[in-house]
């Protein structure tokens, strides 16, 4: 069998990554990359619940997934969660990929900041490279490359259920000790080389953001209202 990813009793991080997609989040999930693999870890695990988010920040956790020298997983949760839009193109990313009952994924269509449907050659030309980039994530990590690009090209979103029967995703998980027990055992590449994933015995440990991050991350969804902090100080 391939070799055991890491040091099995070292640290297996939990990100948890809510809310738009946006550059503070994907600082958060790089830098969150990083301290796994400075600590040897067996893997990290991204809690996952978005709606979408910027086009450039998906790209940035993208990148982080695929070239990450640990194991990575992905669980969207809690039930009555999602990974739409970049959050389709984060879950295809990772080496392992599970479901909370009740959550779904899809809706990976392009569209404009307004959410406005980007016309004429420029809407063509953003379209194809989003095809483009979902079927080079599917195929790295050996999923479905013509479910993969439904999400993008025909914005289908699938429930749970409905990604696991097209192994999409690798099975339904109800917390994170369930996503622990299906993903131990497992053989994934990390690099070009075959590991096998061995988290039984590692701590769980979450990993948040600091809350300048939380601070900053809040304030960038626009669907929260914001307060005015003129006038504030300190004694």
């Amino acid at each position: 069998a391939p070799p055991v990813a890491g040091d099995p009793r070292a640290p297996l991080y939990v990100a948890t990554a809510t809310g738009v997609v946006d550059n503070v989040l994907a600082g958060y999930i790089e830098e969150a990359v990083r301290q796994a693999a400075a600590a040897d870890s067996p893997g990290i695990i991204i809690s996952l619940n978005t709606p979408g988010g910027s086009l450039d920040s998906t790209q940035r956790i993208v990148s982080a997934l695929l070239e990450a020298p640990l194991p990575t997983i992905v669980w969207i949760s809690p039930s009555g969660g999602r990974a739409a839009s970049a959050g389709t193109f984060i879950t295809m990313a990772a080496n392992l990929a599970y479901m909370a009952p009740g959550t779904n994924i899809g809706a990976a269509s392009p569209v404009g900041q307004g959410g406005q449907d980007i016309e004429g050659t420029l809407g063509r030309k953003v379209l194809n490279d989003a095809v483009k980039n979902m079927t080079s994530i599917a195929e790295a990590r050996g999923r479905p490359v013509d479910w993969a690009v439904s999400t993008v090209r025909d914005a289908a979103s699938y429930s749970a259920s409905e990604a696991v029967a097209a192994g999409a995703v690798d099975g339904l998980a109800v917390s994170i000790d369930d996503v622990v027990r299906q993903a131990d055992g497992k053989v994934v590449d990390v690099r070009g080389e075959s590991v096998t994933v061995g988290v039984a015995d590692a701590p769980i440990v979450d990993l948040p953001m600091n809350p300048f991050q939380s601070l900053l991350h809040l304030l960038s969804d626009p669907n929260v209202v914001k307060v005015s902090v003129i006038g504030l100080g300190m004694r």
